[in-house]
């Protein structure tokens, strides 16, 4: 990679902070789940990136608490014959890395008026009283990740997931230290260059993943599409065979992530499959564990923690997506009629 980007030097920033703030993440989510007053159901917000870092920690919570939260939809709170509820048996999570996200910060509003206790999680540095997210919850979580100057999120979506790990109870510290090493020893070969050769022309690019690793493979997706404007999608490996598959042939590209320890039949069906369809496919995994005669096989280290593999293929695609981008001539730090802060 060139230097001189901002989500460059982003991105080559997250090991230190990972080592950094693990620490700083783990006392915060303490003090929070101190004052959940025994509530059970959590709800889940965020959009793009956040949306994606939902996603995981929905995964995420499922596991830890034997409950599936409720991932909210803001649209919801623009509705006037809403049926009134009690939402005092909740807790909310709602992610937005400006503090800034209007749909967000209104739809925790609505949420905290009915009685969810509600914890605004954001990278900004500026006083409560000067964001929206926090007029609108009862405590801020500071993912503290430093200036993210670049569209793109790529620090603070790792962030994010890790504070979301925390937040769900879980020990981070040592796992954060772990994935750190494995940042650092991806960010020292070309992986950025490999996917996007692998890449090459396609007509649609699809990322692949299941279960804690989806909300990675969703934001790899969505990296290529804020970077490059090229049309990327991911899907659950299963999800994706009940209808995605049938609109994929010779002249797309599929990137599945396998983040078991051993043999994945679940993914070995969807890579016989496509390769079937003549689809090139490239295989990110930890280890060679599938069967299939998949085309492109590349190692990654992994942590020893599995919902943290999520992190890995986030850094994938956010390296693949910088290098795509730069091919193509194009700014990945100002992508096209995106801003950082996006209104709805």
């Amino acid at each position: 990679m060139t230097s001189g980007s901002a989500m460059h030097s982003e991105i080559l920033e997250q090991p230190a902070m990972l080592a950094e703030q693990a620490a700083n993440w783990t006392d915060q989510a303490q003090a929070i789940l101190e004052q959940l007053n025994g509530r059970r159901q959590l709800v889940l917000l965020g959009r793009g990136s956040s949306g994606n870092a939902c996603t995981f920690a929905a995964y995420l919570h499922s596991v830890t608490s034997g409950r599936h939260p409720i991932e909210f939809r803001p649209w919801l709170v623009t509705v006037d014959d809403v049926q009134e509820a009690d939402w005092s048996d909740c807790f909310a999570f709602a992610f937005s890395a400006s503090g800034m996200s209007t749909d967000i910060s209104s739809a925790a509003s609505w949420l905290r008026e009915r009685g969810c206790f509600v914890v605004g999680i954001t990278n900004s540095e500026e006083p409560s009283s000067k964001l929206h997210l926090g007029s609108s919850a009862d405590l801020i979580f500071r993912l503290a990740a430093g200036p993210e100057k670049a569209v793109p999120a790529t620090k603070s979506f790792t962030a994010q997931l890790f504070a979301a790990a925390s937040l769900c109870g879980l020990k981070i510290s040592s796992t954060a230290k772990q994935t750190a090493e494995c940042f650092s020893q991806i960010l020292k070969k070309d992986v950025g260059n490999i996917v996007a050769d692998f890449m090459g022309t396609p007509k649609n690019i699809y990322w692949l993943a299941r279960g804690y690793a989806l909300g990675g493979a969703l934001d790899a997706a969505l990296k290529i599409q804020e970077t490059s404007s090229i049309d990327a999608q991911a899907y659950s490996t299963a999800e994706f065979m009940h209808g995605p598959i049938g609109a994929v042939g010779p002249d797309d590209r599929a990137i599945i992530f396998v983040d078991s320890d051993g043999p994945d039949s679940a993914a070995d069906t969807v890579i016989a499959a496509l390769i079937n369809r003549k689809t090139p496919v490239m295989v990110i995994s930890g280890t060679d564990s599938t069967k299939s005669a998949s085309p492109a096989l590349y190692p990654v280290p992994f942590p020893t923690d599995r919902w943290a593999r999520a992190a890995i293929i986030a850094l994938v695609g956010q390296l693949a997506a910088y290098e795509y981008s730069t091919r193509l001539g194009m700014d990945p730090d100002s992508p096209r009629g995106l801003n950082k802060v996006t209104l709805t």
